[in-house]
């Protein structure tokens, strides 16, 4: 049985969090170098080119910015923020939930660096550099580990679809500096920009997250490597969305009536020209069938009430949770393909402007009266969109 990525990063960690010490009161070593639990194993490296490297990534991980999330963290130039916590953890873990076009194998792309790397070496010094990395990551791992569950363990109250933050958070970090160590002790970070980028993230107090776009080699950081802001800007302790509108893409009109009648005393069907409609005007929200009258392929939820529709109570989908401005849905889907245009239609309120997204397989419409709050989302499946 193959376990889905995200149960293996609940898996991953568990023994070194078993044997983990206490981590220590980290101070500062005359030289200048943070000292704690970790400097016992700054100068394990014998190559002297490559030590410098894997002590500053210690340092980094009992300096007292570790994983401190401050509100504006000096990250490097033009990598990406992820407010939300749900996302951020999704796109840690690459959750099966998201689109496998939208986002790369996070957890393997370290050891994807380091493996491209290990094979430009001769096969003597590649062995080398196996034995010794295999008896320093069994003595590491466990000290590591203790520092990174003592930062993290206050978020163990917030939740994400794959579990407790604290938990899934401290393995992927655990595990992502462990590959920091071993790609560092065999070449110079400055010759693997993304590598580099992630430690000057965790210098700077902020996590990397994920990686947008599957463009291997992971050549370059900017506008791809993500970075989670932090519990205070964004991240809150909320249930799972009672009602995933997602979830009931492909369905037909009946089978959705079915799903939904018993939670929406209005819910309705509607023929609109050749195109079925499902309406829950208190509700806030419908969802609209192919131009062929058949499977639901689209849907719209109201955030603002208006003249028809109530405000939606809840995010009705677990994509569009936790969005409340078009900042928001760039930080979440990326730059937007090109503008939405308002469009006036005789005898109804002109529709709203705003902004059009590409989700995986999903065009979303993020439209807004001001330019800046979210009032309407429209979520639909596929390269056309509904007229």
């Amino acid at each position: 049985m193959t376990l889905p990525p995200f149960l293996k990063a609940l898996f991953r960690g568990q023994s070194a969090a078993g044997q983990a010490p206490l981590p220590e009161t980290t101070g500062t070593a005359p030289d200048g170098h943070v000292s704690g639990p970790l400097a016992a194993f700054r100068d394990c490296v014998a190559d002297p080119r490559h030590r410098a490297a894997v002590a500053r990534i210690l340092d980094a991980v009992e300096s007292p910015l570790f994983l401190t999330f401050p509100d504006h963290p000096a990250v490097p130039d033009q990598i990406v923020p992820v407010t939300d916590l749900a996302r951020a953890v999704a796109l840690m873990v690459s959750h099966e939930g998201l689109d496998r076009a939208e986002f790369a194998y996070f957890p393997g792309l370290l050891p994807e660096l380091y493996q491209s790397r290990l094979y430009q070496l001769d096969i003597e010094a590649q062995h080398a550099a196996i034995t010794r990395q295999s008896a320093l990551m069994d003595r590491l791992g466990s000290a590591l580990f203790s520092v990174i569950r003592a930062r993290l363990g206050p978020l163990d109250g917030l939740w994400t679809p794959c579990g407790s933050a604290g938990d899934i958070l401290s393995n992927e970090v655990h595990a992502m500096v462990m590959e920091l160590v071993k790609l560092s002790a065999i070449a110079p970070l400055t010759e693997v920009p993304v590598a580099l980028a992630m430690l000057e993230t965790l210098e700077a107090g902020a996590m990397p997250c994920g990686y947008l776009g599957i463009d291997e080699p992971y050549a370059d950081p900017r506008g791809r490597l993500c970075f989670w802001t932090g519990p205070t800007a964004g991240a809150s302790p909320r249930a799972p969305a009672s009602i995933d509108l997602d979830s009931l893409l492909g369905l037909s009109a009946q089978e959705v009536l079915v799903a939904l009648g018993p939670q929406f005393a209005d819910l309705g069907i509607e023929t609109v020209g050749p195109r079925v409609f499902v309406t829950s005007k208190t509700g806030g929200f419908f969802l609209s069938s192919d131009p062929e009258g058949g499977a639901m392929r689209a849907y719209k939820v109201f955030l603002r009430a208006n003249d028809e529709f109530a405000a939606a109570q809840g995010p009705l989908s677990e994509r569009l949770a936790g969005l409340t401005t078009l900042a928001d849905c760039a930080a979440r889907f990326g730059p937007p393909e090109k503008p939405v245009p308002s469009i006036r239609i005789p005898g109804r309120p002109a529709t709203l402007p705003g902004l059009l997204f590409r989700h995986g397989p999903m065009r979303i419409s993020a439209l807004s009266a001001d330019g800046a709050r979210l009032d309407e989302v429209s979520v639909h499946r596929g390269d056309d969109m509904p007229a």
